[in-house]
């Protein structure tokens, strides 16, 4: 889901029970990581701001990723 702003993006996050929205302004978003899940570790995406860091795990990684790959700013 996209707001009228093409910066923000809202990425639903979770299964059944856990469900959680993540907003994030994508102009704000400095560097990204995407580590794909292997046989000795889960997946990771790292979102880094700046002054901060946001790190999601598993499932979590893997939406949000397939979120930001999908957005204009983030086609190469």
């Amino acid at each position: 889901m996209q707001h009228v702003n093409s910066d923000f993006l809202t990425i639903k996050l979770g299964s059944d029970k856990t469900r959680a929205v993540f907003l994030v302004d994508v102009s704000k978003i400095c560097f990204a990581y995407f580590k794909p899940e292997t046989e000795q570790q889960t997946a990771k995406l790292v979102l880094d701001f700046g002054a901060s860091q946001k790190i999601f795990e598993k499932q979590d990684a893997e939406q949000v990723y397939l979120a930001l790959s999908h957005h204009p700013s983030f086609k190469v």
